[in-house]
Formats: C-alpha cells, sequence, structure tokens
C-alpha cells in the first residue's frame, strides 16, 4: 500500500492531500461566520474517515446551546455516538469556562470515566445553589476519590446542623444537606467506594447511617444515568455493610431504623454472605418491635415513643436485601419465617418472587395498568395438563398454612394464613382445595378478593356465587362507608368486579352488572371486566362481551371494548362487529373512524367467509356512510375480488375506494428481514387473475378509467419490487387486446 493513502471502512479512498484540503475548507467555512452547529453538522455527517476528534472538540466547548431547539440537542447525541471521548473533552471544557451545558452533560461525563482531583471542579460541586443544578451535578461526576470524600465531609457537616438544639428543623440547612446528598448521587461509582472507605473506620453511627445512604442510590440498569459500582466495589461495600452490622448490634440499643438501613445497602451489594448478619439483624428488629408492640398496647396506646415504635416495623428493608440475594440459601432460610406473626407474609413474597424469577418469562412493560391476566392462559393449560402439578415454595407455603389453621384460636395465625395463601394460591400449588376452602372462609371480605384473584392467576375458574356474594357484601358495606363507592376510584369494588370474567358460569355476568347502581355501570368501572373477557377460558365470553354493550351500550365507544372484541379473532366476532358497524351502533364522539377502518380491515381480511359476508352487505354499493366505511375497511387490505367490487364502485359512483396502499397489499407482502426486528422487505406476489381481469373491465384507458389506473399503478410496483417469474407481462394473451393499451395517468402517483 502506498504510504500517501490509506482505505476507510466504506470503500472510499481518502489522500492525504485531500485531507488537507478539506481541513483548509473547514477553516474557511469558519472563518467566513459559518455557525458551530453547521460547522459540527458537517464534520458529523461528512463520510470522510479522517479523525475529527479534535475539531468536535473545540465546537462543542464554544458552540452557543440552545436547549429549545430539538434538531441541536439531537446532533449532539449523534456527535456521542461517532465522538464519544471528543464530546466529553468538550463539554469538560465548557463545564471549567462557565458556559451553559445541554441536558444529560453529566451523564456523558461520567460515561467518559473521568476521575480527576481537582480543585476547580471540586469548587463547582460544592457551590450553594438549587438542589438539582446541570453544572454542579456535570462537576461531581468526574470527580476522583480525595474530591468526593471532601464532598462527603461537606455532607456529613451540613447533616449535622439540619436541627438546631431544640431540634428545630432548618429548611436552608435541610436544603443544603439533601443537595449534596443529590450531587455525591452523580459521582463516579469507583470514587465514592474510595472515599467511603477512608472515613469508615472513624465514622459514629449516625455518620455510618448516612455513607450507608449513599450507597443506596439507583443505579438505572444500563441507561445513560447509571452509575454503577463495578465488581470489586460491590465486593467492597458489601465488606462495609457486614462490619457495620457487626458494630451496630453489639452496641445492643442502636435504633432498629439505623440496622435496617444497613439492611437496605446490603441489597443494593447483595451477596449470600450477608445472610447470617441479615438473620440475626432480623431476628433483633422483630424481637424489639414485638416488645415496643406489647408496651403499646398495654398503655392503651397513649405511650408516643412505644406507639411510634409499633407502627414501624422496618421489615421492608430486610425484604428487600432477601430478595436482592437470591439464591437457595435465602430460600432455606425464608422457610423459619413463615409462621412468623410479622415477617412470615413477606417470607413468603420472597419465595414467590424466587419461584416467579426461575419459571416465568421476564415482563419487558415497565408500566401495566391494572393487573396483568396476559399469562393467565398459559397458566391454565399448564394447569389443565397436570392438575396436581406442585412446586417447593407453594410446598413450604402452605405447610405453614396447614400449621396455622390447624388451631384457629388465635386471629393473628388466621390472618397470618389467609394472606399467606394469598401468596401461595398463585403458584403451582397442586390439589388442595380443602385448604383453600378453609382459607376463604377465614378471609374478610377485601382479603378473599386477594385470594381468588391469587387463584385465577393461576389458572384456575371460580364460583361465581363466590364473587356475587363479595359484590353485595361490598355494596352493603357502602351503605354505612359511603366512600368504599365514591373515593379512591371504588377499588374494594374493583377488586371484585375484576373476577367476573373468570367465573363459572360466565353467562350470568350481565345480569350481575345489571343488578348494579347506574352509577357503577359506567364504562371506566365495566372496562377492567371486560379486558378480563378476553382472557377468559369460557367459550361464552365471547356471546357475554357483546350481550354486555348491548346492555350497556356505551361500551360501545370504550376504546378497552373494543380492544377485547377485535381479540376473539373468530368468525362470529367479526360478523358481530361488520353488523355493529353497518347498524352505526359503534358511531359516536369517541368514535375513531379510521382507525376502526384498519381494524376492520385486518379481521375482514382474515377469514374468507367474513369477506363473502362483507360483499353481500355491498352488493348494493355504499349507500350509506357505515357502508361507505365499511368499504373503505375493505379497501385497507383487499383480495382479488374485492379490488374488482371497490372499482365496480367507483364506476358507478364516482367516489375512488381503492388507493396506491390498496393496490399494493394486492400484489405484494411484506416478509420479515432476517436478523432486523420490526424491517420487512417487500416482495412480489402473483397476479395474473386480478390483472387479467381488470384488463377485461378497462375502457378508455384514460385517468378515469378506475380499472386502467389500477394495471398503471401495479406496473410501478412491478418496477419498483420486481415481478413473480410467474406472472406474465401481458394480462390476458388470449384476449388479443394489445399489451400495453393504456394511457398514462398523470394523477395517479407513485405513493410517494
Amino acid at each position: 500500500m502506498s504510504e500517501g493513502v490509506h482505505f476507510v471502512e466504506d470503500g472510499d479512498v481518502a489522500v492525504d492531500a485531500v485531507q488537507q484540503k478539506l481541513q483548509r475548507a473547514r477553516e474557511r467555512r469558519s472563518a467566513a461566520g459559518i455557525s458551530h452547529i453547521e460547522q459540527l453538522r458537517t464534520l458529523v455527517y461528512s463520510p470522510s474517515a479522517d479523525d475529527c476528534g479534535t475539531e468536535v472538540s473545540g465546537i462543542v466547548a464554544k458552540m452557543e446551546i440552545d436547549r429549545k431547539r430539538d434538531g441541536e440537542i439531537r446532533l449532539l447525541y449523534e456527535v456521542r455516538r461517532r465522538y464519544p471521548q471528543a464530546l466529553a473533552d468538550g463539554l469538560l471544557r465548557r463545564l471549567r469556562e462557565g458556559r451553559d451545558l445541554f441536558y444529560g452533560a453529566d451523564n456523558v461525563l461520567a460515561g467518559a470515566g473521568f476521575s480527576l482531583e481537582d480543585d476547580a471542579l471540586l469548587g463547582i460541586a460544592l457551590e450553594e445553589t438549587s438542589r438539582h443544578n446541570d453544572r454542579t451535578e456535570a462537576a461531581a461526576s468526574v470527580l476522583g476519590p480525595k474530591a468526593v470524600g471532601r464532598l462527603i465531609d461537606a455532607y456529613l457537616a451540613a447533616g449535622k446542623v439540619v436541627r438546631d438544639g431544640s431540634g428545630k428543623y432548618d429548611q436552608a440547612a435541610g436544603d443544603r444537606y439533601h443537595g449534596l446528598r443529590d450531587r455525591i448521587g452523580h459521582t463516579p461509582g469507583a470514587s465514592l467506594v474510595a472515599a467511603v472507605q477512608a472515613r469508615a473506620a472513624n465514622a459514629e453511627n449516625e455518620e455510618i447511617v448516612q455513607l450507608a445512604e449513599l450507597f443506596s442510590r439507583g443505579t438505572y440498569g444500563d441507561e445513560d444515568r447509571a452509575r454503577p459500582f463495578n465488581e470489586e466495589g460491590l465486593a467492597a461495600i458489601g465488606v462495609l455493610a457486614r462490619e457495620w452490622a457487626e458494630r451496630m448490634l453489639a452496641a445492643g440499643d442502636e435504633k432498629r431504623l439505623r440496622i435496617a438501613t444497613i439492611a437496605t445497602m446490603m441489597s443494593h451489594a447483595p451477596s449470600v454472605e450477608h445472610l447470617p448478619l441479615l438473620k440475626r439483624m432480623l431476628d433483633d428488629n422483630l424481637r424489639r418491635f414485638r416488645a415496643f408492640h406489647e408496651k403499646a398496647t398495654a398503655s392503651g396506646w397513649r405511650d408516643r415513643d412505644a406507639v411510634h415504635e409499633a407502627q414501624h416495623p422496618h421489615l421492608h428493608e430486610y425484604q428487600r436485601a432477601f430478595l436482592a440475594i437470591n439464591a437457595q440459601e435465602t430460600a432455606v432460610l425464608m422457610h423459619e419465617y413463615l409462621t412468623d406473626e410479622h415477617f412470615g407474609e413477606l417470607a413468603a413474597r420472597v419465595l414467590a418472587a424466587q419461584w416467579f424469577e426461575a419459571n416465568e418469562p421476564k415482563d419487558d412493560k415497565k408500566f401495566r395498568v391494572g393487573v396483568d391476566f396476559s399469562r393467565v392462559e398459559a397458566r391454565r393449560e399448564t394447569l389443565t395438563a397436570d392438575p396436581n402439578a406442585t412446586s417447593v415454595e407453594a410446598e413450604a407455603i402452605f405447610g405453614a398454612i396447614e400449621t396455622l389453621i390447624a388451631d384457629c384460636s388465635s386471629d393473628a395465625h388466621a390472618k397470618l394464613a389467609v394472606a399467606l395463601g394469598i401468596v401461595g394460591a398463585r403458584l403451582p400449588h397442586g390439589q388442595r382445595d380443602a385448604t383453600i376452602q378453609k382459607l376463604i372462609s377465614l378471609a374478610p371480605r377485601q382479603e378473599r378478593a386477594a385470594l381468588l384473584l391469587s387463584l385465577v392467576l393461576s389458572g384456575e375458574d371460580i364460583d361465581i356465587k363466590l364473587v356475587a356474594e363479595g359484590i353485595a357484601e361490598t355494596f352493603e358495606a357502602a351503605k354505612k362507608e359511603t366512600w368504599i363507592l365514591t373515593q379512591s376510584d371504588a377499588y374494594q369494588l374493583r377488586d371484585w368486579l375484576r373476577l367476573l370474567p373468570f367465573v363459572t358460569p360466565v353467562t350470568d355476568l350481565p345480569a350481575i352488572v345489571r343488578g348494579m347502581p347506574d352509577a357503577q355501570r359506567d364504562p371506566r368501572m365495566l372496562e377492567e371486566i371486560v379486558r378480563g373477557l378476553g382472557s377468559s377460558s369460557s367459550d361464552d365470553a365471547e356471546g357475554v362481551t357483546f350481550t354486555l354493550a348491548k346492555e350497556e351500550p356505551h361500551l360501545y365507544q370504550n376504546h378497552q371494548w373494543r380492544t377485547t372484541a377485535l381479540r376473539f379473532g373468530t368468525v362470529s366476532a367479526a360478523r358481530r362487529l361488520i353488523d355493529l358497524t353497518v347498524t352505526g351502533a359503534l358511531d359516536g364522539k369517541a368514535y375513531d373512524g379510521w382507525v376502526w377502518q384498519r381494524e376492520l380491515g385486518s379481521l375482514i381480511l382474515e377469514f374468507s367467509e367474513v369477506r363473502a359476508y362483507v360483499r353481500d352487505l355491498l352488493k348494493d354499493g355504499p349507500t350509506t356512510k357505515q357502508l361507505a366505511l365499511l368499504a373503505a375497511a375493505v379497501a385497507e387490505d383487499p383480495d382479488t375480488e374485492s379490488v374488482l367490487m371497490l372499482i365496480d364502485f367507483e364506476r358507478k359512483t364516482g367516489r375512488s375506494f381503492n388507493t396506491w396502499q390498496s393496490i399494493q397489499s394486492a400484489v405484494t407482502e411484506h416478509v420479515p428481514a432476517e436478523n432486523w426486528e420490526g424491517v420487512y422487505n417487500v416482495v412480489p406476489v402473483p397476479a395474473v387473475d386480478l390483472r387479467r381481469k381488470l384488463l377485461a373491465m378497462t375502457g378508455s384507458g384514460g385517468k378515469n378509467d378506475p380499472a386502467a389506473r389500477c394495471l398503471n399503478l401495479i406496473d410501478k410496483l412491478r418496477d419498483e419490487y420486481g415481478a413473480p417469474e410467474s406472472e406474465p407481462r401481458h394480462p390476458d394473451l388470449v384476449s388479443g387486446r394489445p399489451w400495453p393499451i393504456l394511457k398514462p395517468d398523470p394523477d395517479a402517483g407513485d405513493g410517494n
């Protein structure tokens, strides 16, 4: 290879002389007044492969940033993709020089891996500003261990003056304290660990709590905001947590809250090595909590200190730690606590979480409204295949339940048994009908609803009498406690209504809804019922869905009702929806004709008998706006006969229904691309019969000839995507008509 030439990735050849000329051209553009943004855009999107890092860094350092201009911010993110270090270097210069930063600049700097012992940057991090400040957070994101240590010292000092000698809270001091803690949350993980280690030995217990809380920051997974601790750092945090736990337990009288803070710290650096200490910490907490509870009870709940302690069990901190340590050793330990009055339910939830982690697919939907019934069908199939299937976790939980209900003289035992049943019933638990019936009889109204829901989620159907009784009890209770139906989104009633789709027989569901007061039959109250009907195992669920809307017509305008009705995906559901469309029952303010048109089009295409039914409805043409919408729905994804029918409509009425997308759908198909999620290849499919029949329907071939337009468009699509080998160029050679006979249509367009 010659000395003056190098090859770049895209196959272009770049000559050194050319690069020099490009550099001089950039300098001339800058001298001519070209904006920094334009200079940056030229560099970022240039195909040149020379190293522009220095130039990029310089432009980023000096450019004006307008947060209101989304295009500029998007350009900076593209810079980050191509020149991450140059962007970080430029931002660091901006920070030092006091220039504005864009949102997320601190994350860019953190991602660059800086660890700087710099007094100027530390000074910025220590500035007294508002709690959230771009510059202070960016400065904190690049500090080394010694600088972070000085930031921590300021944080600890600020904590000492949050309250004055009389205990009065100082708002300004509190803001300063929490602001410094937030900034420490932006520091590099390795710097924070080293800084805390340097202060651990001499820290008092109050300071230990404050230092422990610094490790309990969110790491946000792999997102840009993450300041993760590496494996070495996590191990160091674990060592500190165990040392601090030992020190606090040795004191004998340390506050339970402080010890629980160490449990939270352990949950952020989970390790099986923590378990023996966590058990000691939990046992100590439970022993003292019971003592406070007994003392508060003995005082008639007038001893303020005892009452305060009794109202704060500090148990969820330990549950989170055990959840984080997902190991067999944790499960064994949880078995010991299942019959504990205060920690038994939480121990069961840890066991259940381990089963779900090992056996259920991960849920990629971070935000979900209401109860997730999406896995009920799979659980039901598994249960049907093997009704005796159980799990180690359920066996342990139900073993504890049997122990508790053997002697129901204690209300606390009955309460815990029901709570354990709610957890255990969601797991594969074999044949335990007698135990579950006993739990149902012991459970108060709302706990009973939760227990029945767990059975539903495990794949079981439930007797409608149980749900009907629960709904009736809720309305009865609401006579005295009216808030049940008027406040908190009437959650107590909703807890029962969501069970109705899974009752047997589900055909009785409309009668129960019919018997409810008008105020509780509005779409918001009923939509969770409708959503559940889409996951019901009953063959009657479809009919019930349509019956419910017939009796409550306002449901026709409810998005959830339409989603459920479409989800059935049957010929009968499709015909019902088509009939409702044609009669105008689905018209209304909430009606989105275009969206419904597309959804209906997909449904029509799926079944040949449905297409035949629609064509019969349209035999006299689109004579009403509802029939016109039905015709437009057909055009969304038409087959050959539908294309011809729609052309016939245009010839008779002058109104066009076929679009470029319609014809493309008829003569091509979308095939998913390999190794590219969400990407499709457009592949031609034979349309011999369609083209032959279109040719027979053509008249003059001009722009007012719909059949001719379709043929022209098919030809354009064949030019773009290719033609199947089995499709002849001439649509119908036997016809004797010359080809091509059609006049170009300037108004037809190319679909762009």
